[in-house]
């Protein structure tokens, strides 16, 4: 091919790609703006009636949670659970498999049907894991009838995409599906890339400019001061790594043990899980139900009082809804888990600012959770305006992930009799 026509080339290909990702981009940030607008919409309503018709609620919550691990079981089971960690096991092998299974058309409509029922019951489950889900699935589907991309690269854009428009910042996109898959999104070429990141640019500055939620977590300046957070700071990584380590491994037994049951006794089951998360709600404060959003605020401005029964209350919470098959993600409950835990360490250092442990406890709970510590980093520092605390956090973010692999290896360890 000579120049003339590889430049040719160049510019039909693009002007294709134009054309088609057009539309794609608008349909995505319609389903941003409908998703986001059901999901406040529905926990207002949730909140509203667990404040003035708490019985009534009981029914309700209850029954909203198992139907919303019905309508994964019965019409989409790759819709349960979060998505964003499927992208890490895919293999050339498994590839179709997975496709078909998790990353089909009829997920994407499943999965924001059963997200939204779980809000309705007041699951601690976040909706930045099931758009990572949807979006992928979406560029997936489009690219089956166009063929723009490989099923790779429809992976590789459609995840980024996803985990930017949650946090309408492009570059977090562009760094999560780089630590997710690798070298192999610098591979791709340079009008690749180019596109991608325009594509990332554009969609998540709409989105952001409609939506206006990139501020929400905005604090004032934590300042790390001297030495003394060093030992605090070891103790706090040592904590957040081994609760969300074994917090992990807790959601794998229960998903294990559902497996164990019949058919029957997995219609009768969700609606037992929904019951207790209404309770655990009732008992333990409505600051064990929802994703966390308001919660997190109140701590990061010292506002909230540190409460053990809470933390616990929303790890049950979690881990009950993931067990019976609910759809949701674990971004935000990192931080909410992340931002409780930190406030009860420093409730132990009363000399030293309390915010500064809730920022590397969400950070370490976020990495653990979607297996991507330097992106888990960049976001804390970029919700929370902390950039100051950018090496403090990859420390942590890194260490918590270090310690993660030493657990893991030494659960595995084979037994010498």
């Amino acid at each position: 091919m000579n120049r003339k026509n590889s430049r040719i080339w160049l510019l039909t290909g693009s002007l294709r790609h134009f054309v088609v990702l057009v539309p794609l981009i608008f349909l995505s940030i319609g389903i941003v703006i409908v998703y986001f607008s059901l999901f406040a919409s529905l926990t207002k309503a949730r909140l509203w009636l667990q404040t003035y018709y708490p019985s009534f609620f009981l029914s309700i919550g209850s029954f909203a949670i198992a139907a919303s691990a019905w309508v994964c079981f019965y019409f989409a089971p790759g819709a349960s659970g979060s998505g964003h960690n499927l992208l890490r096991q895919l293999t050339p092998q498994n590839q179709p498999y997975f496709i078909r299974y998790y990353f089909n058309s009829k997920v994407i409509v499943v999965k924001m049907i059963s997200f939204l029922l779980a809000a309705v019951g007041g699951s601690a489950l976040g909706k930045e894991g099931p758009m990572v889900h949807i979006m992928t699935a979406l560029w997936i589907a489009f690219n089956k009838n166009f063929s723009l991309f490989s099923v790779k690269s429809a992976l590789i854009i459609g995840s980024s995409l996803g985990f930017g428009l949650v946090f309408a910042n492009p570059w977090v996109g562009f760094l999560f599906a780089l630590e997710t898959f690798g070298l192999t999104i610098l591979k791709k070429g340079l009008r690749w890339n180019i596109l991608t990141l325009i594509t990332l640019i554009l969609t998540c500055w709409v989105a952001d400019f409609v939506l206006q939620h990139h501020q929400a977590l905005r604090i004032e300046k934590v300042l790390l001061l001297d030495r003394s957070y060093l030992i605090p700071t070891i103790v706090n990584v040592f904590l957040s790594t081994h609760l969300g380590w074994f917090f992990l491994k807790t959601i794998t037994w229960g998903q294990q043990w559902m497996h164990t049951f019949s058919i029957k006794q997995k219609i009768f089951l969700p609606l037992g899980g929904g019951l207790l998360i209404v309770l655990i709600g009732f008992y333990g404060g409505i600051y064990t139900m929802g994703s966390g959003n308001e919660e997190v605020l109140t701590i990061l401005h010292n506002q909230h009082p540190c409460l053990i029964k809470e933390l616990l209350g929303r790890c049950i919470n979690l881990v009950t809804a993931y067990t019976v098959g609910c759809s949701g993600g674990l971004v935000f409950p990192a931080f909410s888990l992340g931002a409780q835990l930190g406030n009860i360490v420093g409730s132990f250092y009363p000399t030293l600012d309390p915010r500064f442990f809730c920022l590397i406890s969400m950070t370490v709970f976020l990495s653990l959770f979607t297996h991507a510590p330097f992106t888990a980093a960049v976001v804390v520092a970029d919700i929370t305006g902390c950039y100051n605390l950018l090496l403090p956090l990859c420390g942590a973010s890194w260490g918590g992930a270090a310690l993660k692999i030493f657990n893991d290896r030494l659960l595995n360890r084979p037994k010498i009799l």
